[in-house]
């Protein structure tokens, strides 16, 4: 008898503490300036109640991945601009899992213009969020126009940025070139001595 409770309390604890998901339902952009068919939003949380926006994203590196933004984000999902009816909107998202944010912490979506799985160079991006875009409670819904403000084209964005290549991704393609045109001279010189 004793091993069948233990048994029914190791079956009953891990259930007592999943985590569930969280959605984000409707539309969070509506024909806001500068979205077109095909941006990528990326929606990330700030790990605080009021929101920043201190981007430094490095070239090459996911947009799916909460490090690419910082250690004060964690990305939360993704989904692509589309037409309709004339309009431009951005989807919400589902199944985000909850492990790792609290209820109150602000988001926002940063929208970019080029990047879709990594971050391009040059790339232009926009950060959108409002007062009331705040993380809801575990296992909830979020709808965009009813319990959160749905960003329309009047509102503008928070703020926007361009992702620029570091000095050492320079300084790589430099060393390459270089590296290149002093093996392309010795290629040639050989070439010349045969």
């Amino acid at each position: 008898m004793k091993s069948l409770y233990s048994l029914f309390i190791s079956l009953l604890i891990p259930s007592s503490v999943c985590i569930a998901a969280i959605t984000f339902n409707g539309t969070s952009l509506f024909n806001t300036s500068g979205l077109t068919s095909g941006d990528v939003g990326v929606y990330v949380a700030y790990n605080s109640n009021d929101w920043s926006s201190t981007f430094e994203f490095t070239v090459g590196e996911s947009l799916f991945d909460s490090e690419s933004y910082g250690n004060a984000y964690t990305y939360l999902g993704t989904n692509t601009a589309e037409s309709f009816s004339s309009s431009i909107i951005l989807g919400g998202i589902t199944g985000v899992n909850y492990s790792g944010l609290a209820q109150g912490n602000a988001f926002a979506v940063v929208v970019f213009e080029n990047s879709t799985a990594h971050f391009l160079a040059n790339d232009t991006y926009s950060v959108w969020t409002a007062d009331d875009w705040d993380i809801p409670s575990d296992g909830s819904t979020l709808t965009f126009g009813t319990d959160s403000t749905q960003l329309i084209s009047a509102d503008s964005a928070f703020s926007t940025g361009n992702i620029v290549p570091e000095p050492s991704n320079y300084a790589s393609i430099i060393g390459f070139v270089a590296l290149s045109l002093a093996l392309l001279r010795r290629r040639g010189v050989m070439v010349k001595n045969l």
